[in-house]
């Protein structure tokens, strides 16, 4: 038992006739530990260092311990460490979560280039629909275009005067000269239609000739422009039409 060990380094330290002094001195330990190991109170020292200081201080009184020591102070069986096991079932979960991201994104994906795709289709279709109905309206039934420089086109009734009429498709402004007097002056509104009858002549000053749509004698004409551009002089005769931009 440690008490008999104790007792035993004690005793040969008394019968040798050593004072604590002495043993400090040849074994550089403190007197305290000294003090410590014969009372029994290992209590008061480290345990890291209690089984060397015990072995010093027996060697230096020359007591021989064996493997006394070792009954006493087992060496201690290292504690195995257990690790966590790693779970298959993470990596399964982690190859399911990386699947869902990867088609949520594709889905987003594609559901973008869905979007801009119809978009485009759905602004095609409405070009075309607004190309077809304005081929369609009544301001194309004649495919003829007027020259800008005074072109003369005759007519077929030379005896019986001139009649005008003017739809107004957009709001315009409109001077009207009738066999040189000015007869009308002022803004049409969209959707009025006017017109205009004279023995020799007609004239019209439109600031935008994509505007109207001029019917001559119940015939439509060309259109006067089909982007907004002002028409300085329309002139109708019996003998003809002439047109200043």
């Amino acid at each position: 038992m440690i008490e008999d060990l104790c007792k035993k380094l004690k005793d040969k330290r008394k019968k040798l006739g050593y004072d604590l002094e002495d043993v400090v001195e040849g074994t550089k330990l403190h007197p305290s530990v000294i003090k410590a190991i014969e009372d029994c109170r290992l209590s008061d020292i480290s345990p890291v260092y209690l089984k060397g200081f015990i072995k010093l201080y027996a060697s230096f009184l020359d007591v021989g311990i064996g493997d006394e020591l070792n009954s006493i102070f087992p060496a201690k069986i290292p504690h195995k460490i257990n690790r966590p096991r790693k779970d298959p079932g993470n990596k399964i979960n982690l190859y399911f979560i990386n699947r869902l991201t990867f088609k949520i994104k594709r889905n987003i994906l594609f559901a973008s280039v869905l979007f801009v795709s119809f978009i485009i289709i759905f602004m095609l279709i409405l070009s075309i629909v607004r190309l077809v109905k304005y081929k369609s309206s009544p301001n194309i039934k004649n495919s003829g275009r007027l020259k800008n420089v005074n072109p003369e086109v005759l007519m077929s009734n030379k005896n019986k005067g001139v009649v005008v009429s003017i739809k107004v498709k957009r709001e315009c402004f409109i001077k009207t000269k009738r066999d040189g007097k000015v007869v009308f002056k002022g803004v049409l509104k969209k959707g009025v239609v006017e017109k205009w009858q004279a023995r020799k002549e007609l004239e019209f000053s439109i600031n935008d000739g994509s505007s109207v749509v001029v019917e001559v004698d119940g015939r439509i004409l060309p259109p006067l422009s089909k982007i907004y551009k002002p028409i300085k002089s329309l002139k109708i005769t019996p003998k003809g039409i002439s047109i200043v931009k």
